[in-house]
């Protein structure tokens, strides 16, 4: 949702939306889904603007990107097969 305003006051809601998942092709592993929100206000003139970004307004914990790693320690008998992710972006303002 964009809003512009006459007095160059402007800004943006965006949101991110992932439903869980397959993480591998036999459906054995899930990843999981998230909702993230994202806020945007500036200050625009002419020749210059000034803003705000905050990622992750709501402080939502999530994984950005899940995939399955099979991986096999010397003490295991048999190598373990689990959902690897990188994790969140926790809240952040710039």
């Amino acid at each position: 949702m964009d809003v512009k305003c006459k007095n160059g006051i402007n800004g943006s809601v965006s949101y991110r939306y992932m439903h869980d998942r397959p993480a591998n092709e036999d459906n054995t592993l899930r990843a999981s889904g998230y909702f993230v929100t994202d806020l945007t206000i500036n200050y625009t003139r002419k020749k210059y603007e000034i803003g705000l970004a905050i990622e992750n307004l709501l402080n939502t914990a999530w994984n950005e990107s899940q995939f399955e790693y099979v991986s096999r320690f010397k003490q295991e008998a048999r190598p373990v097969d689990e959902v690897s992710y990188t994790p969140e972006r926790p809240f952040l303002r710039r």
